[in-house]
């Protein structure tokens, strides 16, 4: 029996979808050209993040710590049952974690230690993080980001883009960047600094302009309350010291740093969050909420089959109750056009 997974090389951006399987003592993982593209020892395993309920775990390999695989729930429990040595698994985790956590304590003081435990000390200490190193982050995301896949641009397309977007009527200091990537994930990505990369699967996955901008502002409120740089600290554990004075460098290179990037799992209290403001952002201007019930309706649909994560679920832990959510905002009223059939024709087309 395989399983579905994506993975990241931590050389560039670009996610392959793997199929898995457990042979003897090793996980491999092949990708759709049948090309055996990793082969991981049981011993050499490490779990960056354990998933809780319908999240994503993260996985590792002692021998290239920059790579990262993303398996469903159900997998990793599979893992755990059938491959021989499984606890040399664990211990090796555990005692990572053990020496990860000496480390910065040494360098960084014990409360600092105790702060990256804490998610809501993380929230409060966002407000002294360094401006200079957050845009650095984001900086060095996106050059890796255009370095590695094509950057759609099609101009009559990257014009209803904008008018899409801007329909929102966003108020922010520095304006948004919007990437489309060439790329047929479904899924779309926020990341520091006030940026979006959409995936071109999401477009063509999107039945109508209101079903993307829904899924836009949803990202929107994700990056206005710097979830992916919040999620970031979290999970790769950075000193004091570079998130107030400020330094990006030094995490593997700009690949490791967008591998991670890309693969940031929000929390439910994230998710929420995100999609409060999304549907405050559309009613306030008067746009029809039922575009982004339709996608998140489409998108849990797609996950019914065994063995698969939807990519943009991988990232955005789904529930039932944000679908009841919206459908209670919805009311029987006209709402605004965003774009009009051409323009929706044209954005379909901005990678051609």
């Amino acid at each position: 029996m395989t399983h579905k997974a994506r993975f990241f090389d931590g050389k560039s951006t670009a996610s392959n979808n793997l199929d898995l399987q457990i042979e003897g003592n090793s996980l491999v993982g092949i990708s759709a050209d049948g090309k055996r593209v990793l082969e991981w020892r049981a011993e050499d395993i490490i779990v960056v993040h354990r998933a809780k309920r319908d999240e994503v775990t993260t996985l590792s390999s002692s021998s290239d710590n920059a790579v990262r695989l993303y398996v469903s729930q159900s997998f990793y429990q599979l893992i755990n049952r059938m491959i021989p040595h499984r606890a040399k698994i664990k211990r090796r985790f555990l005692q990572s974690t053990k020496t990860l956590g000496f480390i910065i304590g040494a360098l960084t003081l014990l409360p600092v230690g105790i702060y990256y435990s804490i998610p809501f000390l993380t929230t409060l200490m966002l407000p002294f993080v360094s401006q200079k190193w957050e845009q650095e982050l984001g900086d060095m995301a996106l050059k890796e980001v255009r370095r590695d896949t094509k950057v759609c641009d099609a101009k009559k397309g990257r014009a209803a883009l904008n008018k899409l977007f801007s329909a929102l009527n966003v108020s922010v200091e520095t304006p948004p960047k919007i990437l489309v990537v060439d790329e047929r994930e479904v899924n779309a990505v926020a990341l520091p600094a006030n940026t979006i990369v959409v995936f071109n699967g999401l477009i063509q996955f999107a039945d109508s302009p209101e079903e993307l901008l829904g899924v836009l502002a949803h990202e929107w409120g994700h990056v206005s309350q710097r979830h992916p740089l919040k999620s970031y600290i979290q999970r790769t554990g950075l000193s004091f010291s570079m998130l107030v004075f400020g330094y990006a460098g030094g995490f593997g290179g700009a690949a490791g740093v967008t591998s991670a990037l890309y693969g940031l799992s929000y929390s439910r209290s994230m998710e929420e969050e995100a999609d409060n403001i999304a549907l405050n952002l559309l009613l306030k201007n008067n746009i029809s909420p039922e575009g982004l019930l339709a996608f998140f309706k489409k998108i849990g649909a797609s996950g019914d089959m065994p063995g698969v994560i939807p990519n943009y679920f991988s990232t955005h832990p789904p529930s039932g109750n944000r679908a009841k959510l919206i459908e209670k905002t919805i009311k029987p009223q006209k709402y605004k056009q965003v774009l009009t059939p051409r323009e929706w024709e044209e954005l379909k087309l901005i990678c051609k």
